[in-house]
């Protein structure tokens, strides 16, 4: 027979039938400072979608036929939701955690970072660890699943915030504790069945019951039990007499029988109250989770660990409504194996087994699973948890930083790798350099990836404008300050004027930092504290260059400059002087209190052709006339002139070696160091607003071709502390129309309030480009409010990281949103340093007069 010729070969069960276990990815929640929970339902509802897909065994059921037939089945997906509460060397942490199957891993964490304001960190299992003398608790259901919790979506911190309170009880090192919270889904058709049957009986007064067998539940059912054998019999004993009377007796009406024992309304008895809520009617059309949810806690005290484990249980009595969980203790075994599920993730076959599992709604997990704790809680429990600070937002795709490396190219092709050795029919290719077309400032993170970030220098109109930088002490502001400096003069040749007030020790001062950041030549280091070489300051060779419009405009300045806008007469006597002294000060005071030279410049003028303005000096008369009629200008020229520094450096003729229009176009950095210390507040707040007026002006003297070529920045560092009422009007004017002489400005200070209200507003209106660094002062953010939104909050960026900056940035004529950025490291911590100290002192002998021949011009004079 054909059977005779084969074999039969037995095989394993296990070979045949394979069971595969997931291989879990434990992530690690940071929640952002801008967290929300409103969109916890939504999300809930994405996963059950997302995970239904191999909802049913025949999804994950694969069929092998070479080498041997088997079929291996992959057990079902679980998102497990960790938090976690320790002790370690005497500091307290929460930590949120959640895991998944591989498979779903990459997806999942999408999910999460995109529905929440998170970041998800792939982390090892043991990071959940559970001590093995942990008391266990297990939360279960009080009543029937059809039966729903509170889902308030409004209430964004219950039950998170009791749940987090029970961090001050942790008080030794090796204190734990863990809400963890495993689901799995549940068929949609499966439920949909299971709760209309559950809500047709409800609605015939009888009560769905959970599948539990409990002490209380047995004498509930023994009561009814009774009631109903009771009710039976006496419905017996009224027949019988009925029946007896009929036959003796004239029939008369028939008598009702009555109930002996009433059964009280049932909904009352099981959730207190004759009608079941709202979300109890529509949790039968919603997605529904199984859901195991256990509580593990260890402290070496008995009565600590009790009450422990009973804040974090209790805690979720917060959402009860027609249902609510209830701790239930596990003991014995049972609590070993909890503790061995809770270690490896892995549920184990008594657990699957349990047909009284939790059947909880995305609309009630969403309260206790994903909850963040928000930037109330955040700023409650600081010290303890773990908050991303960085918002996480998408960055305009004109910032992002795309630098091209130099290379050749071959038949349209670029090629970098070896660009400079590669040869095409024997001939070497020619390397094309490309400059970065931004200014490099940091970089953002999005989903774990960093993004360099850089300002578009293409266009001056909308790169040469006012920059505000606002950060409390250690923010970074001065670092980001110190960055845009550097890497725009390395990078793009930009000339940068940098009056140095504070003067602070160190790399870490502006000045120095600065200086020591940049090669020797790319740096000139006027310093006007130095006691023997005193540099000149005048407008004399721009005046002259500029010609009629210089002197006028330098006649328009002086205005501002003694502050006499309020006084008419007076400014009639200092347009005609400062026309007449060709940008020098000193020639101007010379002009008021010296007839001879009065004199002898009226006749230089005439001779010159500028017979107007001599007839103008003519008119002033002598001196006693002339008193009495510009007394306001004379005496503000003494006080000028009554300081031992201006003096020295204003009553000096031009140098002929400090030209700003020269080193301007030589891309130069010019340092300009005006310690208040030593040089005092008058001094500091003049030269300032003369600083300010010589660079504009030798801008108006380039050519359009020059201002193109090499822009320049003004820098402002602390400018509050040197304000006076012209140079508020001229910085103004700088940072709103310095960008049509490619004139930029860049003013740092801690918050904006410091400066003058009107200057303040009129800086924010104008669309200067402002980074705000972390700051105590709240209005510094409320004044931005609206640009804030909707991706910060005024408190989310108050508790931003140091060292980071929001952004409001208008380039490509708009107004781009916030978005966050860390700030490149300081120059000194990233960059090659150079030992520039010697450059300060070389420049005072170059660009200085010695103090006896400054000392014998003033006699002279």
């Amino acid at each position: 027979m054909l059977w005779k010729n084969h074999s039969v070969k037995s095989i394993k069960w296990s070979e045949f039938f394979k069971v595969e276990q997931n291989k879990l990815v434990v992530y690690k929640i940071i929640p952002h400072s801008s967290v929300t929970n409103n969109t916890n339902r939504k999300l809930w509802s994405t996963l059950h979608k997302m995970y239904s897909i191999y909802h049913h065994s025949k999804d994950r059921r694969t069929w092998k036929f070479k080498g041997g037939f088997s079929i291996t089945q992959r057990e079902k997906d679980y998102i497990w939701f960790d938090i976690i509460l320790r002790q370690e060397n005497g500091k307290k942490k929460i930590e949120f955690y959640c895991s998944t199957s591989e498979i779903w891993s990459k997806k999942f964490k999408e999910i999460i970072e995109e529905k929440l304001k998170v970041t998800l960190e792939e982390t090892v299992i043991d990071v959940l660890k559970v001590p093995e003398k942990s008391v266990i608790q297990e939360l279960k259901y009080l009543r029937h699943d059809i039966f729903s919790m509170n889902t308030d979506a409004r209430e964004q911190t219950t039950p998170i915030s009791s749940i987090l309170t029970a961090v001050d009880d942790l008080i030794e090192d090796g204190d734990f504790a863990r809400l963890s919270v495993c689901n799995e889904t549940v068929d949609r058709v499966n439920w949909a069945n299971y709760s209309t049957w559950a809500h047709d009986k409800l609605s015939k007064g009888k009560i769905p019951q959970r599948n539990r067998l409990s002490t209380k539940k047995a004498f509930n059912y023994s009561l009814i039990g009774l009631s109903k054998a009771f009710n039976e019999i006496n419905g017996v004993l009224a027949d019988t007499m009925n029946a007896i009377q009929n036959m003796f007796f004239k029939p008369e009406d028939k008598k009702e029988t009555r109930i002996i024992i009433e059964n009280k309304n049932s909904l009352e008895n099981e959730i207190g109250k004759h009608r079941i809520s709202q979300r109890t009617h529509e949790k039968r059309n919603q997605t529904v989770w199984k859901s195991r949810i256990r509580v593990a806690a260890y402290t070496k005290n008995k009565l600590r660990n009790d009450l422990f484990i009973n804040t974090i249980s209790n805690a979720t009595g917060e959402i009860s409504e027609d249902n609510e969980l209830q701790p239930v203790k596990i003991r014995f075994n049972r609590r070993k194996e909890i503790i061995n599920e809770l270690n490896t993730l892995q549920l184990s076959k008594r657990t699957l087994a349990d047909y009284d599992v939790n059947k909880i709604s995305s609309d009630e997990m969403s309260k206790l699973a994903f909850q963040m704790p928000t930037a109330e809680l955040q700023r409650k429990y600081d010290m303890e948890l773990n908050v991303n600070k960085k918002v996480e937002t998408d960055i305009p795709s004109v910032f992002v930083h795309k630098d091209e490396n130099e290379h050749v190219k071959i038949d349209g092709i670029k090629v970098s790798v070896g660009s400079n050795n590669i040869k095409v029919n024997g001939q070497k290719m020619k390397v094309i350099k490309i400059s970065p077309k931004g200014l490099l400032i940091g970089h953002s993170e999005i989903k774990g990836k960093y993004i360099p970030i850089a300002l578009p220098i293409t266009n001056p109109d909308h790169f040469y404008r006012g920059y505000l930088f606002q950060g409390g002490m250690g923010m970074g502001k001065d670092t980001a300050l110190q960055n845009f400096i550097v890497e725009g003069n390395l990078k793009h040749g930009i000339s940068f004027i940098i009056p140095d007030v504070i003067c602070e020790e160190g790399r870490r001062g502006l000045a120095n930092g600065v200086r020591d950041s940049l090669p020797q030549q790319n740096v000139i280091d006027l310093d006007y504290s130095n006691e023997e070489y005193i540099p000149p300051l005048d407008l004399s060779e721009i005046i002259t260059k500029l010609g009629k419009r210089g002197a006028n405009r330098f006649a328009k300045e002086m205005v501002d400059f003694l502050n006499l806008e309020a006084l008419t007469r007076s400014k009639r006597y200092v347009r005609t002087a400062g026309k007449a002294s060709a940008g020098s000060l000193f020639l101007m005071k010379q002009l008021f209190h010296d007839e001879e030279f009065r004199a002898y410049r009226i006749e230089e003028l005439k001779k010159e052709g500028k017979v107007n303005l001599a007839n103008e000096l003519e008119q002033w008369g002598d001196n006693s006339e002339l008193g009495s009629k510009a007394d306001g200008v004379i005496d503000r020229l003494d006080d000028l002139f009554g300081d031992e520094t201006l003096e020295q450096i204003f009553s000096q003729p031009p140098h002929p070696d400090i030209n700003f229009e020269k080193w301007m176009k030589e891309g130069k950095v010019i340092i300009i160091r005006l310690p208040k210390k030593i040089l005092g507040e008058l001094a500091i707040k003049t030269l300032l607003h003369w600083i300010s007026i010589k660079v504009y002006m030798t801008r108006l003297l380039m050519s359009q071709d020059d201002k193109d070529k090499h822009g320049a920045f003004l820098v402002f560092n602390e400018p509050h502390q040197f304000m006076t009422d012209g140079l508020e009007k001229f910085m103004k004017y700088i940072a709103l129309e310095g960008r049509k002489e490619r004139l930029g400005s860049l003013f740092a200070f801690h918050h904006i309030g410091l400066l003058p209200d009107k200057l303040a507003k009129d800086l924010q209106a104008g669309g200067v480009n402002q980074f705000l660094f972390a700051n105590d002062y709240e209005d510094t953010f409320k004044r931005v409010e609206k640009q804030l939104e909707p991706t910060f909050t005024v408190d989310s960026a108050m508790s931003i990281p140091e060292f980071h900056a929001i952004c409001l940035l208008r380039f490509g004529g708009q107004k781009h949103h916030a978005f966050l950025v860390k700030m490149i490291d300081p120059p000194r911590e990233r960059m090659k340093q150079f030992d520039n100290s010697f450059i300060t002192l070389r420049h005072a002998r170059m660009f200085g007069r010695h103090c006896d021949e400054v000392e014998k011009m003033i006699q002279g004079a």
